[in-house]
């Protein structure tokens, strides 16, 4: 089926690629590492597709290694400062003209992420007029150190605290997968008003606390831990590996 034809106008659609994955210790750039047969960012396209995301803008570092390797089919945004994810997300947005209403963010990272959750975030993000922002939020140990969610006395999220905050060592251990719909023409206004942090880094996560003090409405919705998986380490990538191989395996076998 022709790709153009699923669509949803209403929508555009990034993948945060520009993170010098420094941790995997090896020279291939992070998102191109391959988890069984297919690079991780790959996996992260075809779930994009799937959920009638249009072809997205793939935010990266000045290095030629992802259009070499993905082709020009996509458009890229250059990150020239490795200034976070809230700096990424200020490249794309100054680099698109798209007039389209929402934005579904991806970081590269997550690549059991399932067209299904995809599905589900954009439909709970169109079914309140005045969301901001919705993201996806899954029940890790209380070890992980990965973005945390803190919640309010009514249960509305209020911030998300990454593991350097002092907070995190107590905060409820639901973290934030790193998958978010936003509203586009907040967005661009609220991304230049993120704090630098003492790092050189601007945090996306930091769009929930500005969205709660502008008084608009913040969701979360909760997938499933597996699909929240982020490969930071070459033992992130082997976990991923398995788990993607477990469900070939599983789907080959219902099928008979």
């Amino acid at each position: 089926m022709n790709q153009i034809a699923q669509d949803d106008t209403k929508w555009a659609a990034a993948v945060l690629a520009a993170g010098r994955g420094t941790r995997m210790r090896t020279t291939l750039p992070k998102p191109l590492h391959p988890i069984a047969g297919l690079p991780i960012i790959r996996r992260i396209l075809d779930a994009m597709s799937a959920a009638n995301l249009p072809f997205p803008t793939i935010v990266r570092d000045p290095s030629p290694a992802l259009p070499t390797a993905l082709g020009m089919v996509y458009h890229y945004a250059v990150q020239q400062t490795a200034d976070g994810t809230g700096g990424a997300l200020r490249a794309m947005l100054a680099d698109s003209s798209n007039d389209s209403r929402s934005l579904l963010v991806l970081n590269a990272d997550l690549p059991l992420i399932t067209s299904e959750s995809l599905k589900m975030l954009k439909n709970a993000h169109e079914s309140v007029d005045d969301a901001a922002v919705t993201f996806l939020t899954t029940q890790t140990p209380p070890t992980d150190q990965t973005g945390r969610v803190i919640r309010g006395p009514d249960g509305a999220p209020q911030d998300i605290v990454e593991p350097a905050d002092p907070r995190h060592a107590d905060a409820p251990p639901e973290a934030n997968a790193g998958v978010y719909a936003l509203d586009v023409e907040w967005a661009r206004t609220a991304a230049n008003r993120l704090p630098l942090h003492e790092n050189g880094e601007y945090y996306i996560t930091d769009l929930v606390k500005l969205a709660v003090v502008d008084g608009r409405a913040v969701q979360t919705l909760a997938i499933d831990p597996e699909e929240a998986v982020g490969v930071n380490t070459l033992v992130d990538l082997a976990r991923a590996e398995q788990l993607a191989r477990r469900r070939t395996l599983e789907r080959l076998m219902l099928s008979g």
